[in-house]
């Protein structure tokens, strides 16, 4: 796993904690380096004192088959960084007409416009959230993969109680159960988690209960909100433990 992915299970759970009460969250998948990208750039452009009118003016150049994607990328995130609800409209138009290469990058210029327009609306600072598996009504998602004991196939038994166990556990902190995938000696589990949860204790008490029809499960888990993991992945961090 390169560096953007990279999240301790502690980092995780600080950021949880210091999230704001006012908030967006980006719903889609946006591959988590191209989103460091967006907010490097959305930093930089910052800086830039260019009025919006001027700016206005250059977005036409968004559809001029000469301009290259660079100079597009820094169109969006320089309209993106004005509450101007113009600037809004420019990005939604261009969202629907963009070439697939830039697509990602127009949402995430969209979701940061949006956010800097509802904060200029209620006088109130709203903070733009993004992870790279995105989320859905006010809930991040996360990837998650618990592991075998013994490191054996999970028995039809025992993925009965991990399917109800989880599903009750999640449910009852006001979560989604999205899929569940059993694959050899660990499962697989995608989740839409509030934001301000207990990661950790949540899923310890969960693994808990889990074990008291059998004992199969190992205390520890992997849980992320950066990408799925392919099996190699997910063998690679069991090599490292």
């Amino acid at each position: 796993m390169d560096e953007a992915e990279q999240l301790s299970g502690e980092e995780l759970q600080e950021f949880l904690n210091n999230i704001p009460e006012e908030f967006n969250i980006l719903e889609e998948e946006i591959d988590i380096n191209l989103q460091m990208e967006y907010f490097e750039l959305s930093r930089k452009v910052k800086q830039d004192d260019t009025p919006f009118e001027i700016i206005q003016k250059d977005s036409d150049l968004l559809y001029s088959n000469e301009t290259d994607n660079e100079t597009k990328k820094i169109l969006l995130a320089k309209l993106a960084s004005f509450d101007e609800p113009s600037a809004f409209r420019i990005i939604e138009k261009y969202l629907k007409n963009c070439e697939s290469d830039m697509l990602d990058f127009a949402k995430l210029a969209r979701y940061e416009s949006k956010s800097q327009l509802e904060s200029s609306l209620l006088g109130e600072n709203k903070v733009f959230i993004s992870s790279g598996l995105g989320g859905k009504d006010n809930k991040l998602r996360y990837f998650m993969v618990l592991f075998s004991k013994n490191k054996e196939s999970f028995s039809d038994t025992q993925k009965k109680v991990i399917n109800n166990e989880f599903e009750m556990s999640v449910n009852t902190c006001d979560g989604v159960l999205e899929k569940t995938d059993f694959d050899h000696s660990y499962v697989k589990l995608l989740l839409l988690l509030p934001l301000r949860i207990d990661l950790k204790t949540t899923f310890k008490n969960t693994i808990k209960e889990c074990n008291q029809f059998g004992n199969f499960l190992k205390d520890n888990f992997l849980i992320t909100n950066v990408k799925t993991l392919t099996n190699s992945e997910i063998e690679d961090f069991l090599t490292k433990r």
